[in-house]
């Protein structure tokens, strides 16, 4: 225990009346009346905004809760080069913002991540568009530079009021079109045998770029400062980004690879039918970031990539046995709704989305879906989800009801329906692993004649409800880890035993039924 008697006191009161004292060491004397008066404290420099609540005349102030900090902020600066390209008129903006010129600071930006865009000017190769961080209190300076180009700049598209088309050699010494109708026009170094950036100006929502040649062709950049009826570009591989200033009704490509993005605005004019349809041959290392819904993405297959969407229409990839292509597709997407995910090969990735209608797969490994549709009788969080392969080291977690899962075979994995976050094993009491009453409808283990058994291993099923549970030929030893189904109620539950014999067990809803059957643990609650 110490004591020190040194020390300043400022801003602090106490009540006079209610503590019948007149005299304080420290602070200033106030009564009951004044000690519920707003004007009190903030004379005092109190903050009541983030801080401190009050109900004048009623009570003392108290702490809010939670507490709600102030918003921090910093700020950006952009200085663009070169003096020739300020000159011809180059800006940049954030979050499509005000133009801004070189050099300016924009204020009172929240901490974390921005959109820094760039204004096209013609005649100069403008940088592409890219995430800043804010830190707070702090300027962040960026420097960047624009690229004249290095001979005049051939066009195509509408220009003096005739539909012009730009034929050149690529490097192979192939002709390759380029036409823009629809609206606006095109520039691009001729001299660029690589076509390294094409930028679209003056372009509406009636525009379409296509680009055709007799063989494979590849192109870099594609930028274009305003909306896209669609790019058609069946022979042209991507090796660039692809830039759209708003939106893009269809993108057709042969490949996409070495870790690219393709960036999408949204309708300048709201409209819920507007989504993009992409087609694409071969995808690897490709982001897309759309402002507005994808109608349908179909590619042969796409290893490793991301999808940031307000929604998607169906996911396919086909695959093709000719070329011993399978049809993966290893992605993260976050989305809200996704209607369909059809994949020939392996699916893989983390999704993030409000619900999913339906999903099927040769077979599903390392794939994390978290759906955060809450529990609802019309609409399911999963629709339906089937592979006749494994359901590999996977983890589905729902928030809200799941309808039917099917799989040949589950390891490592976990199929959750409102189990309570951070539960990673075989949920084990009600109170914390039931916050939600939502229901798994069905799920079946079927096994794979071509592999040989055990077929439901290390794996876990719980919600609060389940109404049908089939597996067959289920590890037995598990070493001393527990796995199985956790539920409060479980209608039906179908286990076929490594012996052949099967067990048939109905309405499940008591701690009394709690067993294990073969390996498998069934916890009721």
């Amino acid at each position: 225990i110490s004591y020190s008697n040194y020390g300043i006191v400022t801003s602090c009161f106490w009540d006079t009346e209610n503590s019948s004292l007149n005299y304080s060491e420290g602070g200033t004397g106030k009564t009951t009346a004044e000690m519920k008066i707003l004007s009190t404290f903030t004379d005092a420099g109190w903050d009541f905004t983030t801080v401190w609540a009050i109900k004048e005349g009623i009570d003392y102030p108290k702490l809010k809760w939670p507490y709600i900090p102030p918003q921090q902020t910093g700020n950006l600066q952009v200085t663009l080069t070169p003096a020739a390209a300020v000159s011809a008129g180059s800006q940049w903006n954030v979050d499509s913002g005000t133009w801004q010129n070189s050099t300016v600071t924009v204020t009172g930006l929240s901490v974390g991540s921005h959109t820094v865009n760039y204004k096209p000017i013609t005649g100069w190769t403008k940088p592409i568009s890219e995430q800043v961080t804010i830190t707070a209190s702090q300027t962040n300076s960026i420097s960047r530079s624009y690229t004249q180009l290095t001979s005049q700049p051939s066009q195509f598209g509408t220009l003096n009021g005739k539909s012009i088309k730009l034929t050149l050699k690529d490097t192979y010494g192939a002709d390759v079109t380029f036409s823009l109708t629809g609206g606006g026009y095109g520039e691009m170094d001729p001299c660029d045998k690589s076509f390294s950036t094409i930028t679209l100006y003056d372009t509406t929502e009636k525009s379409l770029f296509t680009i055709t040649s007799k063989a494979e062709t590849s192109i870099g950049s594609i930028i274009a400062n305003g909306p896209l009826k669609g790019i058609v570009a069946k022979t042209t591989n991507l090796r660039g980004d692809i830039e759209v200033d708003g939106s893009l009704g269809t993108l057709t490509l042969n490949d996409v690879a070495d870790n690219h993005t393709i960036t999408i605005g949204s309708p300048a004019i709201p409209n819920p039918k507007a989504a993009t349809t992409f087609t694409f041959d071969r995808v690897s290392d490709l982001a897309i970031d759309s402002g507005m819904p994808i109608k349908s993405f179909t590619a042969t297959e796409w290893l490793v990539g991301s999808i940031d969407a307000p929604s998607v229409g169906s996911i396919t990839t086909k695959g093709d046995k000719k070329r011993s292509i399978t049809g993966d597709l290893d992605v993260d997407v976050t989305s809200g709704t996704i209607q369909s995910i059809k994949i020939a090969g392996t699916l893989s990735g983390d999704w993030t989305c409000d619900s999913i209608k339906s999903i099927s797969a040769a077979q599903i490994v390392e794939t994390n879906l978290s759906l955060s549709r809450i529990p609802d009788s019309k609409n399911l969080a999963l629709g339906k989800l089937t592979t006749t392969g494994w359901i590999d080291s996977s983890q589905i977690l729902s928030q809200g009801n799941i309808g039917t899962v099917t799989a040949g075979a589950m390891i490592n994995s976990s199929c959750f329906a409102g189990v309570a976050e951070g539960i990673t094993g075989l949920p084990t009491a009600e109170a914390t692993s039931f916050p939600e009453t939502a229901t798994i409808k069905s799920i079946a283990i079927k096994g794979i004649r071509t592999e040989s058994s055990p077929y439901y291993i290390n794996s876990n099923i719980a919600a609060a409800n389940i109404l049908s549970v089939s597996v067959v030929y289920p590890k037995t030893d598990n070493s001393g880890v527990p796995f199985g189904l956790s539920a409060n109620y479980i209608k039906k539950l179908t286990i076929k035993k490594n012996d052949g014999k099967s067990v048939l067990l109905k309405e499940l809803k008591e701690s009394k039924d709690s067993q294990t059957i073969d390996g498998v643990e069934i916890r009721l609650y």
